[in-house]
């Protein structure tokens, strides 16, 4: 090393050789309490986002549910059992109104030689339905079996259109199951939903009954989608 090199480093200022370089693998506490804040806050507009979604998207869930198509003159009005009474309520003030001549009723036993058919005819008839303009079908013990019995009579009868009536949470699985049955056959189907003072699709979430509708008509509605042997292992199971 150089003298002069030796002599630059000896007549350095004592308090400069002192100074500690900076660690700068280390961050000030005030820049980590702002980091932390900044990350708070995007956390906190994450949590906003997402909770503002949910409650948008529980009012779709009711109204995807929901098919209530407008009504038009048909052949036949199809009442599918399952309620206290509104579905058949709705099927005669249809009736009434001129959409159609005849109501089949469809719902199968339900104790000893009694068919939910056979209540909900008598209902129609104190409805002011004529009983010969009602048709039974008391055989059908789910939704399936309705459109596959329905099919029958209307096939018999030589309907070509129907309205088929059912509660709101129901008639999403009404109309995949009824347009599959009758694929290929040319009838008109329109889908109509019973008013119900019971269930409001905007508002399910509201009550134990309207939670426990939903979740189970969206849950059978999925099982409705798959292949027919995956349906039927789900049945049995």
């Amino acid at each position: 090393m150089r003298l002069s090199s030796l002599l630059r480093i000896v007549r350095r200022d004592p308090k400069e050789r002192k100074k500690k370089k900076p660690n700068q693998g280390r961050i000030p506490a005030v820049g980590r309490l702002q980091r932390a804040g900044k990350r708070l806050l995007v956390l906190l507009g994450v949590l906003l986002i997402l909770t503002g979604l949910f409650w948008l998207l529980l009012p779709l869930a009711g109204q995807y549910l929901l098919v209530d198509q407008e009504t038009d003159r048909v052949d036949v009005i199809v009442v599918l059992s399952g309620d206290r009474g509104e579905r058949m309520e709705h099927g005669a003030h249809l009736f009434h109104g001129g959409a159609a001549d005849r109501i089949i009723v469809s719902g199968g036993p339900v104790y000893q030689e009694t068919a939910v058919a056979d209540l909900m005819f008598r209902h129609a008839v104190g409805l002011g339905v004529p009983a010969a303009c009602v048709i039974k079908e008391a055989e059908a013990q789910n939704t399936q079996e309705n459109a596959l019995f329905v099919k029958e009579l209307m096939d018999a009868y030589g309907f070509k259109s129907a309205i088929v009536v059912s509660s709101p949470y129901h008639m999403r699985r009404v109309r995949l199951v009824f347009e599959r049955v009758f694929t290929g056959e040319g009838t008109r189907l329109i889908y109509s939903a019973a008013p119900s003072e019971s269930f409001d699709p905007n508002r399910w979430w509201e009550t134990a009954q309207g939670k426990r509708l939903v979740i189970s008509e969206l849950v059978k509605v999925v099982v409705t989608h798959l292949p027919e042997r995956w349906r039927a292992i789900l049945e049995d199971a």
